[in-house]
């Protein structure tokens, strides 16, 4: 008997759960390796392949926390703490630079002289975040930047990712974050699909953390943004 769709879930859960242990051994192994690679002598390509095994590992580590957020769907339940939001900002951002390095583009952030902090699930803002870098470095242009900017007011903040890989027309804002829009058949170019389902993934992760995930920009120049309301202390 085939599983039915609630079932299909829970297995998918399943192996999403037992992926993550063998993955964080290769991914402690590869690191230990690296740092291994960088003291010695090692030959140039061996510290290239344990690099390029790095990233790669980590982005199969993206896709496994996105399969999860897929697969719960709206039993997918958010663990609120006090977070600081430059600091997880910067700590997504330093994560995708190796990704960034590969792709020969550089990540530049702009985070205000604040402390200000928000009520939010760290690891489902930080993912949500990173899926949007990720689908950056997927789509610009070789030898360009992608710019983090965090803006804070009273009400709200924001986190504006910018980039040069066009700008999603507004027609195709709602299709690049569904699921149909993700789906092979129902994929348009300029909606910029991005590995791991990554806007789809950037949305449902945003909303879970009582974010919501909007597109911007105009031609070449893309902005996709992440509108945290600040119901918060002051840092």
């Amino acid at each position: 008997m085939e599983p039915d769709d609630a079932q299909l879930r829970e297995l998918l859960n399943v192996l999403s759960h037992d992926v993550r242990n063998p993955l964080a051994a290769i991914v402690t192994n590869l690191e230990f390796a690296r740092r291994l690679c960088e003291r010695g002598k090692a030959e140039k390509d061996l510290v290239d392949a344990v690099l390029d095994s790095a990233i790669a590992t980590d982005l199969l580590r993206r896709i496994i926390s996105n399969l999860d957020v897929l697969v719960k769907g709206e039993q997918l339940v958010a663990s609120l703490h006090d977070v600081e939001l430059a600091m997880v900002v910067e700590e997504a951002a330093r994560r995708c630079r190796g990704r960034a390095e590969q792709a020969g583009i550089s990540i530049v952030t702009s985070l205000p002289g604040t402390r200000r902090r928000a009520m939010l699930d760290r690891g489902l803002f930080a993912l949500a975040l990173e899926n949007l870098l990720d689908d950056s470095l997927q789509h610009a242009p070789r030898d360009s930047t992608v710019r983090v900017d965090l803006e804070i007011d009273e009400a709200e903040a924001r986190v504006l990712v910018h980039d040069q890989a066009g700008a999603i027309p507004p027609e195709l804002h709602e299709l690049a974050v569904s699921a149909d829009g993700n789906c092979p058949r129902g994929r348009v170019p300029a909606a910029r699909y991005g590995r791991g389902l990554a806007l789809l993934s950037a949305r449902l992760a945003a909303e879970a953390t009582g974010a919501r995930l909007s597109f911007g920009g105009e031609g070449a120049e893309s902005v996709m943004i992440i509108t945290i309301p600040l119901v918060v202390t002051a840092g």
